[in-house]
């Protein structure tokens, strides 16, 4: 129900023009915190490669949300003993955040429609409902940015890698080269 509601609020993709100004680096600090007793009760190794700050205009609770679900996805989909990886830092006037895991990835022919409400993969194991991927696209829509999902395929590993892109503000933002 909470997820319904949470879609609801976002499908709405209008502007974020009068959001404060939010430390995104200390949002994704407090969700990682939150999740850290999940993924050692999995033994999965949760935790930061890169953490700059970085200052977006968005509502704190609505990048937590975003955050919340992708980390939420990368443990349901990450094996115990596996690794979830996050980076966020800041590239041509925008912040990225990067969640890189070390599950099996999306099947091809699912990554058209996994932002679609309630989709689920064949793969998809749990209790999901389909609609977190689909929360977090609405969010990064409302403030300008995009959600994009990459499948690791590396000789000595597997995984999702999901880069989210969202433009910063400050001194430093209009003067980046994109």
């Amino acid at each position: 129900m909470e997820q319904l509601l949470s879609l609801a609020q976002y499908d709405d993709a209008g502007s974020e023009q009068q959001a404060p100004i939010t430390a995104f680096d200390h949002v994704v600090k407090d969700v990682v915190s939150d999740f850290l007793p999940l993924a050692e009760a999995r033994s999965v190794d949760l935790g930061f490669e890169r953490n700059e700050s970085v200052s977006i205009r968005a509502d704190a609770t609505a990048l937590a949300v975003l955050v919340c679900n992708l980390i939420d996805n990368a443990l349901r989909h990450t094996p115990e003993g596996g690794r979830i990886d996050i980076n966020l830092f800041r590239e041509g006037g925008r912040a990225v955040l990067r969640v890189e895991d070390t599950g099996s990835g999306i099947p091809e022919a699912a990554v058209g429609r996994i932002f679609e409400p309630f989709y689920r993969s064949s793969q998809a194991e749990g209790d999901g409902t389909g609609l977190g991927l689909s929360i977090a696209r609405r969010i990064a829509d409302r403030l300008a940015g995009s959600i994009e999902l990459e499948n690791i395929a590396a000789q000595d590993r597997s995984g999702l890698r999901v880069i989210v892109s969202i433009p910063i503000v400050g001194k430093c933002a209009d003067s980046m080269v994109p």
